[in-house]
């Protein structure tokens, strides 16, 4: 670059402040590699009181929302086992699943479950309007939780609480059923609800490295849980990281915290789902074993 050439290039960016060296930054940052994180959501738990087919719809919206994320890989949840079976709702409505949910989601190459939570729907009376207008109100508010968890180590890596509110004058309401106002105010407040708690995830999962494991080892070269799918390509390299130490939570859940890393492993040849990965340094290595995207 000529001196008059660095000089402008300086002064654009003077210019145009941090918005236009952000933007630039991103523009180099898009074209690093980076590894899609699959993800599993489960149909949502709904004790929310709204008309019945509304909880599916919610959970068909989130869906939509988190694909437009080029770096998440939606999967289908299972039919058997039955999520709802396959999971623990504590009062606060957070979301543990059993070993079995793990271990499948393990095998598969899920990086994340996400479970929508839908508490029940509050209403309270309040009044509108001006004296001497004043008018009786109904505020309903709409609550949903979504968790999300880690399913190489079971840790919950988001529980996040979020609402909206609508207020309708109470005459006006006083002729409908309680289904038809509460669809009413659903299809309202949810949207927003929605595209806040699907940005929390997509946000939640970019900020953190790529994981998965070793399914097994044969003749001395690993299987691991992803292939092509997620962007694979041979050359790749990951650490590995044995058995942590097994923490038991304040809700009874048995968590496994990464152990050290015990060495690196370089892919060699990729499919659909799956790679092979050939050991480059440290071990010994095993089945189970967490696997970190470095470079």
């Amino acid at each position: 670059m000529t001196p008059i050439a660095g000089i402008l290039f300086m002064s654009l960016l003077l210019c145009h402040g941090c918005g236009t060296s952000e933007s630039i930054v991103r523009k180099f940052k898009t074209k690093e590699l980076y590894l899609k994180k699959k993800i599993m959501v489960f149909p949502a738990i709904d004790h929310s009181g709204l008309p019945s087919d509304k909880a599916g719809e919610v959970t068909e919206n989130l869906i939509t929302l988190l694909k437009n994320s080029p770096r998440l890989l939606l999967c289908a949840s299972p039919a058997n086992p039955c999520p709802t079976t396959g999971m623990t709702l504590t009062d606060f409505g957070v979301a543990y699943y059993t070993p079995e949910i793990l271990e499948m989601a393990g095998t598969r190459g899920i990086n994340a479950l996400v479970c929508i939570y839908l508490p029940p729907v509050e209403i309270s009376r309040g009044k509108g309007g001006i004296w001497p207008f004043r008018y009786a109100t109904d505020t309903f508010k709409i609550n949903m939780i979504v968790n999300m968890t880690d399913v190489t180590t079971g840790c919950l890596l988001l529980s996040s609480l979020d609402s909206e509110e609508m207020t309708l004058q109470s005459d006006k309401i006083k002729d409908m059923g309680k289904s038809e106002v509460l669809n009413q105010v659903f299809t309202k407040t949810m949207p927003r609800l929605l595209e806040r708690q699907a940005s929390a995830v997509i946000q939640n999962l970019e900020k953190r490295p790529w994981t998965g494991r070793i399914l097994e080892i044969r003749n001395g070269t690993l299987k691991i849980s992803a292939g092509r799918d997620v962007g694979l390509v041979p050359g790749l390299m990951f650490t590995v990281h044995e058995h942590g130490e097994a923490i038991v939570c304040r809700t009874g859940i048995t968590v496994d915290v990464p152990g050290r890393e015990v060495g690196r492993i370089r892919i060699s040849s990729v499919s659909d789902s799956h790679a092979m990965a050939e050991p480059e340094e440290g071990g010994p290595f095993l089945p189970g074993q967490e696997i970190v995207f470095i470079h």
